[in-house]
């Protein structure tokens, strides 16, 4: 039988980093939107740059819709598996203490 271990708090704290990254990201897209509104029509229009700036913001509103996601998914993984890995501790010390009060 294989083992599995996961450190729960590691896990944790890397999963913690992921709203930094994501407000950090979000400024960069605030930036980004704000750099095309600020720059003029005669910019934006030479080779469809105000369009890629555009879509840039777009894929980054993605990209922290799937980092809030992966947070939240990750968080509740982690509570299911520290809840389960403390069900099994608890059966295991129940099924030891039977075979010790059974070998007495």
């Amino acid at each position: 039988m294989t083992e599995i271990y996961i450190d729960i708090r590691e896990v944790r704290h890397v999963n913690y980093e992921l709203p930094r990254l994501e407000e950090r990201s979000g400024s960069i897209q605030n930036h980004t939107r704000q750099l095309t509104q600020s720059m003029p029509n005669i910019i934006l229009e030479k080779y469809q740059i105000g369009e890629r700036l555009m879509a840039v913001c777009r894929d980054m509103g993605k990209w922290r819709e799937k980092v809030r996601e992966l947070f939240e998914v990750t968080k509740s993984c982690m509570e299911y598996y520290a809840e389960t890995e403390s069900i099994n501790e608890r059966n295991a010390d129940m099924l030891l203490q039977w075979f010790d009060s059974d070998i007495d």
